[in-house]
């Protein structure tokens, strides 16, 4: 991100008034287990100044946590807090014994890529941790960009792990997957590619 010719600040959900978020281009929320994000997100002044930033044309790329773990488990996404953007929840999970990444089946790799979108263009797969699909609204602006592979099993195949599109004036990509750029996986498949694709996206 930075290396796109952005300054990176941290900024406290108790700060995210209208006019604070008007000082930024891109909000780049990520979910975790931490006290500070969940009161946040339980903040709907908060959330609701969040959402007329983007209708505003604010950018906005949130990776969800939508693994197994109790105190994590998509809790941005199933609490209801996307849906004014488009995301309805979370769906199913899947495995692969045929396309997987560090010996577990339960970290697939994906070739169910739209090409066509600005953010899959040059992406011919992806790696991803233990994740479930992402459901949208039905009246939602948000499109399918990277998927489970259709000949996964499980509920999930042939479901979307990132959507993006436009909300308003504003733009925004949600991944089902917390870790899908971190470190030890931005190498893995075209994870990279993926990134700049999101970044120069949300420009």
């Amino acid at each position: 991100i930075r290396a796109a010719g952005y300054d990176i600040e941290n900024v406290p959900g108790a700060e995210w008034t209208p006019e604070r978020l008007c000082e930024y281009r891109l909000i780049v929320l990520p979910e975790t287990a931490t006290a500070h994000i969940r009161s946040t997100l339980e903040n709907k002044q908060a959330m609701s100044a969040l959402v007329d930033w983007v209708k505003a044309g604010g950018r906005l790329f949130c990776p969800v946590y939508s693994a197994a773990t109790l105190n994590a488990s998509g809790f941005l996404a199933r609490k209801g807090h996307l849906r004014p953007l488009g995301v309805e929840g979370l769906g199913g999970s899947v495995t692969d014994s045929r396309h997987f990444a560090f010996g577990d089946i339960h970290q697939t790799v994906t070739d169910n890529v739209d090409r066509e979108h600005p953010i899959g263009v040059g992406v011919e797969s992806v790696s991803l941790y233990v994740d479930c699909a992402i459901r949208l609204t039905k009246d939602s602006s948000l499109k399918p960009v990277v998927s489970f592979r259709k000949d996964a099993t499980g509920p999930g195949a042939d479901e979307p792990v990132v959507v993006a599109g436009e909300v308003g004036r504003g733009r925004v990509v949600v991944a089902s997957d917390v870790m899908l750029f971190q470190p030890h996986r931005i190498s893995e498949a075209d994870n990279a590619k993926l990134l700049k694709n999101v970044v120069d996206y949300l420009k």
